[in-house]
């Protein structure tokens, strides 16, 4: 899987995540909250990133626990999703 995709699973993976476990408007506010940083200089921003973590909040609407998010963020990656 080549870096950025990787990038992207975790993306995925934390949102459903925190979605699971917190909330979507939660989970979507420290997504935006992390790029906007990135925008700031704490790293690099990319609007794949928040599509990834949209993805992870979908995601967590499908699936029964928290468990299931990052194996299924590595389905949808490893079969070409994005």
């Amino acid at each position: 899987m080549p870096k950025t995709e990787f990038d992207k699973v975790k993306h995925c993976t934390y949102s459903c995540i925190m979605a699971k476990k917190c909330g979507a408007l939660e989970s979507w506010s420290v997504g935006i909250a992390k790029e906007i940083a990135d925008l700031l200089g704490m790293g690099t921003p990319d609007l794949e990133d928040i599509a990834a973590n949209k993805l992870g909040i979908r995601l967590s609407k499908k699936i029964d626990h928290i468990n299931e998010c990052l194996p299924s963020c590595r389905e949808l990656y490893d079969n070409g999703y994005l």
